[in-house]
């Protein structure tokens, strides 16, 4: 939270503790139509997929009703991002019908694409963990989201189960490579997404993907 030059700025996990929980709830019927109309929009310019880089269960579950009712007009592939930040949700995980599905739902209208964590916030809101100060606010360098403890427990119980983690983060604060490469060889893809800002060290120890994804500045980077 920023105090100063006054109190009223939330930033990432601050605002998930304390803003999201006092927003207003959307039932299924009206995300629905919002999905609906979405998708027909986009239709109309000739979009007929997107990604979604961390959604919740609670929203697959949507999506995976429309699939199976035929009503999704656009070809969806989804990272599981669970209700309480980067952690591991067994329980809702395994009540969604696209995680033993690897082929997908609907026709491979809905496909998921893997879990996702986050390392630190946003750079534009001084929440990315750089390994200096801002230039424009030298009392900070960031924040991180998660420490590298957390992120090694919840990478192992991820890749008892899944094959693909996505994990965004700015640099290597919290040991993204030692995590990976702690686990089990099942993770077939353990991707750093948006790295920005890259230590010697961290570039010696990883390749860096040089394709840009379609509708994205960032760039991945994949551990070696």
């Amino acid at each position: 939270m920023i105090l100063d030059p006054g109190p009223g700025v939330f930033c990432d996990n601050a605002m998930t503790a304390f803003i999201v929980p006092l927003t207003p709830k959307a039932d299924k019927e009206r995300k629905k139509r919002w999905l609906k109309h979405a998708m027909s929009e986009l239709n109309k310019v000739g979009i007929v997929g997107a990604g979604d880089a961390g959604i919740r269960p609670t929203e697959i579950a949507i999506l995976e009703e429309m699939a199976d009712a035929a009503e999704l007009s656009l070809r969806a592939k989804v990272m599981l991002e669970c209700p309480e930040r980067n952690t591991y949700c067994p329980e809702e995980a395994e009540k969604l019908q696209i995680v033993s599905k690897a082929d997908g739902l609907g026709g491979n209208m809905l496909m998921l694409g893997g879990v996702k964590l986050f390392a630190d916030g946003a750079l534009g809101s001084r929440g990315a963990a750089l390994l200096e100060p801002y230039d424009d606010d030298t009392t900070t360098s960031g924040t991180m989201l998660i420490n590298g403890t957390d992120l090694m427990r919840v990478v192992k119980q991820v890749s008892n189960k899944f094959q693909s983690l996505h994990y965004r983060a700015n640099n290597d604060h919290s040991g993204t490579t030692s995590a990976f490469k702690s686990t089990s060889t099942q993770l077939v893809m353990k991707r750093t997404e948006q790295p920005s800002m890259l230590s010697r060290t961290l570039s010696e120890r990883t390749v860096m993907a040089a394709t840009t994804r379609p509708g994205s500045e960032s760039n991945t980077l994949r551990s070696s």
